[in-house]
Order: C-alpha cells, then structure tokens, then sequence
C-alpha cells in the first residue's frame, strides 16, 4: 500500500477517535461565550450543557442560553443552535450563517398581548395585560451574518404563542438598536383558540398584518399595521349583520303579506 495513502488513513483514524471520544466542545464554553459576547457587544451566557453534531458543517447545541446587556435581560432560551465552524472556534473567530432558538423569553414588550389589547379595545371589550416583561416565544429560525457588531438578518421567522412571524431586518448591537419589518398571521390552532377563549381574534385569521419592531433592544417598541384591518374587519361584520337584519325583515314583510293575500 502506498506510505502517503497509510499515513492519511492514520491521520482520519486518529482524528475521528479524537473527535468522538477525546473532544469534548464544553471545554470551549467560555472561549464560545467570550466570542459571542465580543461579536455581538452584549453578554452571552450558556448555563448549559454544549452539544455537538458533526458532519460537513457541525451543529452546535447550546442549553439555558441568557443574553443580557448592563445587567438587564434581554434573551433567555431553551436551547441555541447554530452551525459553526469548530476551526473558527478553536481559532478564536466566528461565523453564523443561521441560527435557531427554542422556548425563548424575549424581554422588554410581549408581543401577542399587545395584539390582543388593542384588537380587543376595538371590539369594544377590556383586555388587562397579564405580562409586559417579555414575549414567550417558541422558536426562531435566522439567516444572516455579523459584520462589525451588526446582525443582518436576511430572514427571519418567529412562531409565538399566537401568532407566526416572518421578515427580515437588522440589529446594530454598536448603537444597542433593532429595525424589524414581518408580516405576522394569527395561528389557527384549536390549542390557540382555547387558551383565549372569547379574546381570541378570529377575525384577523388568514390576514396578513405589517409588524414592526424598532428603537432600543433593551425596551424594544412595537406597531402592528392592524387599525385598517380591525376596522374593515368590523365594519364587514356590521355590514353582514344589517345585512342580515334587513334580510329578516325583508322576509318577514313578505310573509306578512303573503298570509294576507292568500285567502284571495
């Protein structure tokens, strides 16, 4: 057999017994804290355990992740995962391509209960806000890339409690800002409908409602483009329901009438 043929096959033995028996990626948590925290100017905290998945590009899996900036939360979640480059890691450098987070707490304004307030002061009922710390989100997918402490981010998609998200936008962690523009969708879910009962907006199912988020990203600030739609929405129901009316009253008229000219 070849030497150079041996010692390659020597090397790729050694490597793969290396890296699924010897290397262990939480040995590198605090360098992989330490980078995320310097790319994105925030502090990045992983309480948990780091899991890795190997391949072409390998996965990585971070538990109990908390981003925080002067002491302030303003991220907790379940698990991140990203793929990375473990030589960039090892080399001190970083580059996400994508990223995902699950069971995320995402502080500073709650997204769905302010919908469902201002939906609700249109229908005309009272909605107290049970939270306005954060938004519990159940997962969101990211593509994008950091460049010089801004996370540009190419798409974005965000399924919350009630509601599905998607768009794309920027967040300069230099200037501590956010510019988000989605498109979000009622979940038409009966587990959704059931936690709301009679608050839940069915009206606004199936309609497509401009969502944006901008200003500070430790107090960000939301504008749901829905007054247009609530108020066609119900301006429509009051419409069908004179419509409605009128046609009740149009057959009981001819009702009447007929009772009265039947027996001639």
């Amino acid at each position: 057999m070849n030497r150079g043929l041996i010692i390659i096959s020597s090397a790729v033995v050694f490597l793969f017994i290396y890296i699924y028996i010897v290397f262990d990626i939480n040995n590198y948590k605090t360098q992989i804290e330490n980078i995320l925290s310097r790319e994105t100017n925030v502090n990045v905290s992983i309480n948990g355990n780091i899991d890795l998945k190997f391949g072409i590009k390998s996965t990585i899996f971070a538990n109990d992740i908390s981003v925080t900036k002067d002491g302030k939360s303003l991220i907790d979640a379940g698990v991140f995962s990203s793929q990375l480059s473990i030589v960039n890691i090892l080399s001190n450098k970083l580059e996400i391509n994508s990223f995902s987070l699950e069971d995320v707490k995402f502080y500073g304004i709650n997204i769905d209960e302010t919908l469902i307030k201002t939906y609700n002061a249109f229908a005309g009922r009272n909605y107290a806000m049970t939270n306005t710390r954060y938004s519990n989100i159940k997962k969101i997918d990211s593509s994008g890339y950091i460049k010089e402490k801004i996370l540009y981010i190419e798409e974005i998609s965000i399924i919350t409690e009630l509601l599905i998200l998607s768009g794309s936008g920027k967040i300069d962690f230099d200037t501590n800002s956010l510019s988000l523009e989605t498109i979000s969708q009622v979940r038409d879910e009966e587990s959704v409908k059931g936690k709301y009962n009679e608050l839940y907006p069915a009206y606004l199912v199936d309609t497509k409602l401009p969502t944006k988020f901008y200003g500070d990203i430790e107090n960000p600030k939301i504008d749901i483009g829905y007054s247009d739609v609530i108020v066609n929405k119900l301006k429509e129901e009051i419409q069908n329901r004179a419509i409605n009316s009128l046609k009740d009253k149009i057959i009981e008229k001819l009702d009447e009438e007929i009772k009265i000219k039947l027996p001639f």
